[in-house]
């Protein structure tokens, strides 16, 4: 790909993670030319990241944004919080299973935005931009290692169906996991969307360049003239794209002097939503520790607790599990060791960035919440203890210091709550910080203009206006390809 130095150009796309790669691929097919600004590394890209497994590429320091922590309330303690940088953004590190959500997420949508607008993001208008999102990626499914396996036959033993891809929308059960991978290595974003953009001699890319802020003129029409670097250069362009993420883009906006345009602006960062997680260990007897399992995610289970309205094998789920077959370091002397990871897809607790720019997610704020995690929990343990997964486990840990989960017994809810806040799981998946409606117009045609701007445009995952049931690659590939291809028929 061609590296540029800061020039000027058609537009500036901010962030080459999932969202950014998009969106340039689709400017550059329309004859636009683009600066992408990365802030993180380029190429090349650790062995890590090209390998398909979560675990070792999300320990790759230079791949995260260091110094990122997050809250849980804004008097909370402080705990480090795992974003991707550099290209490939969140899709280099990620487990990369891919889902679209489910129907009732995007009725969610369609009631939050309003009768004006609500139709245009309501499951039958999502629907094709999900299907050629998937097509995009295309995805393979592989068959699941040795503690997988003996999940999944545990998690049929205890009532769950088993068929069916997690890229379908609605289904509940054991589902096969649709990656974005080809055998044996990863396929980011970058991969897919931006490196076949570059041949249309279009697009420019700047890495290890943070955006200090967007330039915008002083006079009476305010109009964009590009961006201004870390280190004082520029890029020129007409039209900017914040496709940073949920947490770099409203810091953005705010340095720039953006966050309170046309009345919705003062919503910048108000409204964050998180799928909090919990994950046990699984400390994996050693005759049945296979050195060559395989670390990737193969499959998901999705369910709905019995207590709720739907019951536990009706469609779509709040809850989903997968597994990690090993998440040692391998090593024939370490301890072989297994993970199994429960999320809340579906939260109704809200955090927000505040004025300094600290991330309070307002985790498990509801009781809803705290229930439905609790009861996700509980599942997990008891598919734990049946066969045949009980047979390769030697003992079930809540924690990196080797305490059994039979410690959760002797609890209370209350005390339950404080320790899944305590010893959360290694989900992140942030949204709606710069929320469709408010922040960014809810027009699909209008491209993910900032409210009372032209020239200036978020598209990533902190314009989807509320959560989904799924991880989020698939529907930001959905929302940046649309949003992406409307901006490429403006004019900016």
């Amino acid at each position: 790909m061609t590296v540029a130095a800061p020039v000027s150009a058609d537009a500036v796309v901010i962030g080459a993670g999932v969202a950014g790669s998009v969106v340039a691929a689709r400017l550059a097919e329309a004859g636009r030319a683009v600066v992408v600004v990365e802030a993180g590394p380029g190429v090349p890209r650790p062995a890590a990241l090209w390998d398909s497994e979560p675990v070792a590429a999300a320990d790759v320091d230079d791949r995260t944004r260091q110094g990122l922590v997050i809250r849980d309330r804004a008097d909370g303690p402080a705990r480090r919080y795992r974003q991707g940088f550099g290209i490939g953004g969140g899709s280099a590190i990620n487990g990369g299973v891919l889902a679209p959500g489910d129907a009732a997420d995007f009725e969610a949508w369609a009631l939050a935005l309003g009768p004006e607008h609500g139709s245009s993001w309501g499951p039958a208008a999502m629907a094709p931009w999900l299907s050629a999102a998937t097509e995009q990626h295309d995805p393979v499914t592989f068959p699941a290692g040795a503690v997988t396996a003996a999940f999944a036959a545990a998690a049929t033993e205890v009532g769950h169906r088993s068929g069916g891809q997690s890229t379908e929308a609605d289904r509940a059960g054991l589902l096969s996991a649709g990656l974005p991978l080809q055998p044996g290595r990863r396929v980011c974003a970058v991969e897919r969307f931006l490196i076949p953009a570059a041949t249309t001699g279009l697009v420019g890319l700047v890495v290890g360049s943070p955006v200090e802020r967007v330039l915008v003129a002083d006079d009476v029409d305010g109009r964009v003239g590009g961006v201004v670097l870390a280190d004082g250069s520029t890029v020129a362009a007409p039209t900017v794209v914040l496709c940073a993420g949920s947490l770099a883009s409203p810091g953005l906006l705010r340095r720039s002097g953006l966050a309170s345009e046309g009345g919705g602006g003062n919503r910048v960062g108000s409204y964050l939503v998180d799928h909090p997680s919990i994950a046990l260990t699984l400390r994996l007897r050693s005759e049945s520790a296979d050195a060559d399992r395989p670390r990737r995610v193969s499959h998901l289970l999705r369910w709905s607790p019995p207590d709720e309205p739907n019951g536990p094998w009706a469609n779509g789920g709040d809850l989903q599990a997968f597994v990690v077959d090993r998440v040692d370091d391998g090593r024939p002397d370490s301890e072989p060791l297994a993970a199994v990871v429960v999320t809340l897809v579906a939260p109704t607790s809200v955090g927000h960035l505040d004025p300094d720019g600290r991330v309070i997610t307002g985790a498990l704020a509801t009781e809803r919440d705290r229930r439905l995690l609790r009861s996700g929990l509980d599942h997990l343990r008891l598919v734990c203890t049946r066969e045949p997964l009980a047979s390769l486990v030697d003992d079930v840990l809540i924690d990196d210091r080797g305490t059994p989960a039979s410690a959760l017994d002797g609890m209370d809810d209350g005390a339950v709550d404080r320790w899944m806040l305590a010893n959360p799981g290694p989900v992140a998946h942030p949204l709606g910080t710069c929320a469709l409606g408010s922040v960014v117009s809810a027009d699909p045609a209008d491209g993910g203009r900032l409210v009372g701007r032209s020239g200036i445009h978020v598209i990533d995952g902190s314009v989807l206006p509320g959560p989904v049931r799924a991880g989020l690659q698939l529907p930001i590939t959905a929302v940046a390809d649309r949003l992406g291809r409307a901006l490429a028929g403006a004019d900016g």
